[in-house]
C-alpha cells in the first residue's frame, strides 16, 4: 500500500480516537437532574458538589457531620438518625449525595455495586476511637484500655484486626472466652447495626469492635454486659455513668469529648467518603483508555 495513504489513514484513525474521547469524556461530566429538579454535574471530587442545587446527606452527631458543615456552605444538608437510614435516603433519592466513614460506606457498596457509587477523592480523614464513662464505678478502666491498646498498637494486633475486618472475604468472630472470676462488669454500648464494626450474624453480636473488647475484658479480668443502642444514647449513657465505655464506633469531636473520655491509640484511621447513585457516576474510563488498552 502506497506510504503516504498509510499515514492518511493513521491520521484518520488518530483523529477518530481523540475525537471520541472528548465526546466520552464530556458524557462523563454530563448533567443529570438533581433532588431539587436541577442540574447535577458529576465529579470525582466531593467539594465540587457543594452547589446550592445539591443535598447532601449525613448522620446527626457523626465526626463526618462536622467536616461537612465545615467545608460545605452552598449545598442543602440533610440529616439522618444512622448510617442505615443514611444510605436508605440516598436510594430513595432523597439527597444527592451522603458523607460517611468510608469503611461504612464500602460495605454497603460491595453489596450493591450496579447501585452505589463511591467518589475516587476522600473528603477528608478521621479516626475511630474507643471511649470511657468519666463517670464509670472502675476508677481503673480509662489507664487499663489506654494501656491495652499502646500495647496492641505495638504488638501490630490493630493492623491485623483491621485487616481481617474490612477484607471483604467474610466475616468470622474469633472465640473468646469470658474471664474466670471477673474483677467486675464493664457495661458496653455497641451499636448492633454497623458492619463490620458491631452487627448481628443471626442471633449473634460480632464485629472489629465487639472484638476489641471482649479481647480487653478477657485480659483485664473483666465480664462483658453489650448494650445495643444508637451513638446518641451511647454518648448520653456515657455522660452520666450508665454505661462504663463504648467499644470503639466513634470518631473524635469536641462535642463528643464534653460527654465522653476518648481513649488513644485509635483503633485505626478511616477516610471520610462521599457516596453517590451509581447511574449518577458516569462511565469510569473513556472511549481513549479502551483504545489504548486493545492498540
Amino acid at each position: 500500500m502506497n506510504k503516504r495513504i498509510i499515514i492518511r489513514l493513521y491520521l484518520l484513525l488518530a483523529a477518530l480516537v481523540l475525537a471520541a474521547s472528548v465526546f466520552c469524556r464530556a458524557q462523563a461530566r454530563a448533567e443529570i437532574p438533581s433532588v431539587s429538579g436541577q442540574a447535577l454535574l458529576h465529579t470525582e471530587d466531593p467539594l465540587e458538589m457543594d452547589r446550592q442545587a445539591n443535598t447532601i446527606g449525613i448522620v446527626t452527631g457523626a465526626g463526618s457531620e462536622t467536616l461537612v458543615r465545615k467545608l460545605f456552605h452552598k449545598a442543602e444538608i440533610k440529616s439522618y438518625k444512622g448510617p442505615t437510614e443514611l444510605i436508605l435516603g440516598l436510594e430513595r433519592g432523597q439527597v444527592d449525595a451522603i458523607v460517611y466513614n468510608g469503611i461504612v460506606l464500602e460495605n454497603a457498596q460491595r453489596e450493591k455495586p450496579d447501585k452505589l457509587y463511591i467518589l475516587k477523592t476522600p473528603v477528608g480523614t478521621d479516626e475511630i476511637c474507643m471511649t470511657v464513662s468519666p463517670k464509670t464505678k472502675i476508677k481503673s478502666l480509662h489507664s487499663e484500655v489506654t494501656e491495652f491498646m499502646e500495647a496492641k498498637k505495638e504488638q501490630g494486633y490493630l493492623d491485623d484486626l483491621y485487616d481481617r475486618w474490612t477484607s471483604g472475604n467474610g466475616y468470622v468472630m474469633p472465640d473468646i472466652p469470658e474471664a474466670q472470676q471477673p474483677r467486675a462488669v464493664i457495661t458496653t454500648g455497641t451499636q448492633g447495626t454497623i458492619v463490620p464494626y458491631s452487627f448481628y450474624q443471626g442471633d449473634e453480636l460480632i464485629g472489629m469492635c465487639v472484638e476489641l473488647v471482649r479481647t480487653f475484658a478477657l485480659e483485664y479480668g473483666y465480664a462483658v454486659d453489650f448494650r445495643v443502642e444508637d451513638t446518641t444514647s451511647q454518648l448520653s449513657d456515657a455522660e452520666f455513668g450508665r454505661i462504663d465505655m463504648t467499644d470503639g464506633g466513634f470518631f473524635y469531636t469536641e462535642e463528643r469529648a464534653e460527654q465522653a473520655d476518648f481513649v488513644f491509640p485509635a483503633i485505626h484511621e478511616v477516610p471520610t467518603e462521599m457516596m453517590v447513585l451509581a447511574q449518577n457516576a458516569g462511565p469510569s474510563s473513556t472511549f481513549l483508555d479502551t483504545m489504548r488498552v486493545n492498540f
